[in-house]
């Protein structure tokens, strides 16, 4: 049931001994540079053990079902203060997460500002007090307050109180104002807002001043703004005699992406390989090539002027540095070129991905979700760059693949093919339902149902298991996470 209502909240009202305590507001309750994490509802954490309550704190007219976890307790390296507790349970957790500080804030709109949320992320980390050594945690919008009368009655109790600065200290191991769920010397239940499905949200992180922000396992991806997404057919480097049976799992596609520069051929193969693609297509089909870093400067002027010949679409990283990039792009013009460069590896294997627009470098940029840090890392760094953007993969799974639909499905302004289309490359895949183009499209609506991608088959991973490599990705995501 609704156990809060909506109400703005002043800037100090959460100091008044009849509010809630609070952690994590920045702004309204906080004080001088909070403690904050954002992360995802924590209905959505399925990594934890225990559970949590998701309930209607806000009024939202479909009531959802309770989802049970529970948050801790902490039994990780003891640390002397709140923040690294918080932080070696976030760790422990296995949510991937970055650190940011921002300092003093007056207000709830200029904290939800430092952090990059709506303000109504800025999520309230309450600790109440249902009975004698029994409390809880329960999470509310920071647009919102806790309607008592109605926290009572979902409870079952006829009343709940707020503890002081001591008891709460003693309860949870957060002094006020940094308060959170994470890294609480007790195991309390959690109570959390359903609203914050699918959302960022910024709580207490247990110090004040600093930030936490995770994505996509548990805030959800963007909403999309377009029904389908064009997909580029991709041709290994294969022999001219092939390219007609490679094209053929491609049907409809308009465009074609074609591998060059392979190590241990010549350019004469490119040069026959590419031809061979414009002969399928035919002359309004599109074709890129995409050398993988395989030239040096001297070597990509020669060798795109002559496949240029074959109308070029644009050369994906013909070069390693984007120091050759921005030099490949000057020669090619004092040559009489035309052909457009993209930037790929410059991009997501950068320290700096932004480097590449202000080098100019590149005329346009080729972005992967997984690299780039999730969908709404990739969407930051295309707008952030100001240059057109191709949303790309790897030799993904479809659950790899959806989440680059959801980019591309996500991006403002998508003016190219995109290279989603490699499903059709594998020999098989670990859903009932792949992600896969018809007639050169994939829709968003059919393979992004409910905002979330198709779901592993249980059976079908079992098939497709690699011996000893399961092991492998999960030390490999570890190692991630700890960085």
């Amino acid at each position: 049931p609704p156990v809060s209502r909506e109400r703005p909240m002043s800037c100090r009202s959460c100091h008044s001994r009849r509010k809630p305590f609070t952690a994590g507001l920045g702004g309204p309750t906080a004080p001088p540079g909070l403690a904050i994490v954002t992360m995802g509802p924590l209905d959505q954490l399925r990594r934890r053990r225990g559970g949590a309550r998701a309930v209607d704190l806000s009024r939202v007219p479909d009531e959802r079902p309770l989802r049970r976890r529970r948050v801790g307790p902490y039994s990780g390296p003891v640390t002397t203060s709140g923040e690294g507790r918080a932080q070696d349970a976030l760790t422990a957790s296995g949510i991937v997460f970055s650190i940011t500080r921002h300092g003093r804030v007056g207000s709830l709109a200029e904290a939800a500002a430092a952090r990059g949320v709506e303000p109504r992320d800025i999520v309230k980390t309450l600790v109440v007090r249902r009975g004698e050594g029994d409390f809880l945690f329960v999470l509310v919008p920071g647009d919102r307050e806790i309607s008592w009368p109605k926290l009572r009655a979902y409870l079952g109790v006829n009343r709940v109180s707020m503890p002081d600065a001591a008891p709460a200290l003693e309860v949870t191991g957060y002094e006020r104002g940094t308060i959170t769920p994470f890294g609480s010397t007790t195991a309390w239940p959690v109570i959390a807002d359903v609203s914050m499905t699918g959302r960022r949200v910024s709580l207490g992180a247990g110090a004040h001043g600093v930030a936490a922000t995770v994505e996509a396992a548990y805030a959800g991806w963007p909403a999309p703004v377009r029904d389908r997404v064009a997909v580029n057919a991709t041709v290994p480097a294969v022999a001219a005699s092939e390219v007609a049976g490679v094209l053929a799992r491609f049907r409809g596609a308009m465009t074609a992406k074609v591998k060059v520069a392979e190590p241990g051929q010549a350019l004469r193969d490119d040069v026959d390989r590419v031809a061979a693609v414009r002969d399928v297509l035919g002359a309004d089909g599109r074709i890129r090539v995409d050398a993988n870093m395989g030239w040096d400067v001297a070597q990509a002027r020669d060798a795109l002027g002559r496949l240029a010949a074959y109308g070029l679409e644009y050369a994906e990283q013909p070069c390693p540095r984007v120091a050759d990039l921005a030099a490949l792009r000057i020669a090619l013009a004092r040559a009489g070129s035309d052909v457009p460069i993209a930037a790929d590896e410059s991009i997501r294997k950068a320290s700096d991905p932004l480097l590449v627009a202000r080098a100019g470098a590149a005329d346009l940029v080729v972005v992967k979700v997984a690299p780039l840090g999730g969908v709404r890392r990739a969407l930051a760094i295309v707008a952030e760059c100001g240059l057109p953007a191709v949303v790309s993969s790897a030799l993904d799974t479809s659950v790899g693949m959806a989440a680059g639909l959801a980019l591309a499905a996500g991006m403002p302004s998508l003016d190219y093919a995109c290279g989603l289309g490699t499903v059709r490359l594998l020999g098989g895949d670990v859903v009932a339902n792949p992600v896969a183009p018809e007639s050169g499209w994939l829709d968003v609506s059919r393979h992004l149902s409910g905002g979330v991608g198709p779901a592993a088959d249980p059976d079908l991973v079992e098939r497709w298991r690699v011996p000893g490599r399961e092991d492998w990705w999960r030390e490999r995501m570890l190692a991630c996470a700890a960085v």
